[in-house]
């Protein structure tokens, strides 16, 4: 990493820290100049104002969920596994590890307003993309029926399990995490019972 780079990917981690630690409205680019060490001057140099860098920290995050899902599907063997852990996997991880997005969409100014939900959807779209594959995996295995939608049932799941269309700033986390971990489970089953082939 060059030394430009090294300087933004430092300014971009010691925003998310705040961010996450004290909110996107509590912490100002003042904050981030003095864990930082680093000049104002050289912070609006690589970001604009704080609300590019909370959207860039926003990508950030994004895109390190996106490794870290691909890398635990690689991880599955098989259909199920692979299904299961796309259903448990993300929402644990964006209420315990992205509080910076859930906070963020409630506070950021309107005019950022329409960039964060376009990446929403950019992001939504992404996860269509990996159940998809998922669910060609399990057709590969010759395990689901012949019957499923599959269109019909990743927009389905997108609705509703990921919570899609939510505004997750109204939701308490502890709540919101404590009904995943209640229903997600009986969820999973249900869907693998409705989709996979019986004999």
């Amino acid at each position: 990493m060059n030394k430009a780079a090294n300087m933004k990917a430092r300014i971009l981690e010691t925003a998310i820290s705040l961010f996450s630690h004290y909110s996107f409205g509590k912490t100002s680019v003042d904050d981030i100049v003095r864990e930082t060490r680093i000049s104002k001057g050289t912070v609006y140099y690589y970001f604009r104002n704080k609300e590019e860098l909370f959207l860039s920290a926003v990508n950030k995050r994004a895109e390190e969920f996106f490794d870290i899902l691909d890398e635990r599907l690689q991880s599955c063997s098989g259909f199920e596994e692979k299904l299961t852990m796309y259903f448990r996997f993300p929402m644990s991880f964006i209420f315990t590890n992205m509080p910076i997005l859930l906070e963020g969409m409630a506070h950021i100014p309107m005019s950022y307003q329409e960039r964060l939900h376009e990446d929403k959807r950019i992001y939504q779209s992404k996860m269509s993309s990996v159940l998809l594959s998922v669910l060609n995996i399990g057709k590969e295995e010759g395990l689901i029926n012949e019957n499923v939608d599959f269109d019909r049932l990743v927009e389905l799941i997108n609705d509703w399990f990921m919570l899609s269309d939510v505004n997750y700033s109204c939701l308490d986390k502890e709540r919101v995490v404590s009904r995943i971990e209640r229903d997600h489970e009986m969820i999973i089953q249900l869907i693998l019972y409705g989709i996979i082939k019986r004999s």
